[in-house]
């Protein structure tokens, strides 16, 4: 797969930092602890601008709370200013009006307990493994990136690399590439890499 920089490559956690700007970010990880540490980062530096900021997530909620407090985000007090959403998603491809109908009821729901700037975390689609939720993740990416000009913040997409459909591993990955603005790559034994797309 080749990707042409638009910029020089920076470590994940240092251009996670530097965002200041609405964005459309993917991140490819391995290591589950790798990802938290950038998603959560991501969220404490919207929380500390004092911007909203959502985590989505498929564990129980105050799984998720333990992790960010834990990670040194004082979780309870961001709950009781209302900036800080931690939302258990509902699969979109399981609403009986279609995915793109699941899609916008899951994103109006978020949008709706919250004020712009946005700053969101994660996927729809918890299960990456079938050629179906692979399709249906792509198309839902396609409509957001398609739209994002009418969006006013920063959403980080969080994909875990091994765990993606394996006969469309390659496609997948440059097709979600396309549909985004930057990409965070944590490979599992490495500080990884993140830059700005074309």
């Amino acid at each position: 797969m080749r990707v042409q920089l638009s910029t020089l490559a920076v470590k994940p956690i240092d251009y996670i930092n530097k965002i200041n700007e609405s964005k459309h970010m993917v991140l490819f990880y391995q290591d589950v602890k790798k990802a938290r540490k950038i998603e959560f980062q991501f969220i404490l530096n919207g929380l500390l601008k004092g911007q909203h900021s959502s985590y989505l997530t498929y564990d129980e909620t105050e799984i998720v709370e333990k992790e960010m407090a834990k990670f040194g985000i004082d979780v309870e007090k961001f709950q009781r200013k209302n900036l800080l959403h931690i939302y258990k998603v509902l699969d979109p491809t399981k609403d009986p009006k279609g995915i793109m109908h699941g899609y916008k009821t899951v994103v109006n729901q978020i949008l709706a307990d919250s004020k712009p700037p946005h700053r969101i975390v994660g996927r729809l689609i918890d299960d990456m493994s079938t050629k179906e939720a692979v399709k249906a993740e792509l198309q839902m990416e396609h409509f957001f990136h398609s739209n994002f000009e009418d969006f006013d913040g920063c959403v980080l997409c969080s994909y875990p690399y091994d765990n993606i459909e394996p006969n469309q591993h390659s496609e997948w990955i440059t097709n979600l590439i396309n549909e985004h603005h930057a990409s965070v790559f944590l490979p599992q034994s490495l500080d990884g890499i993140s830059f700005n797309l074309p």
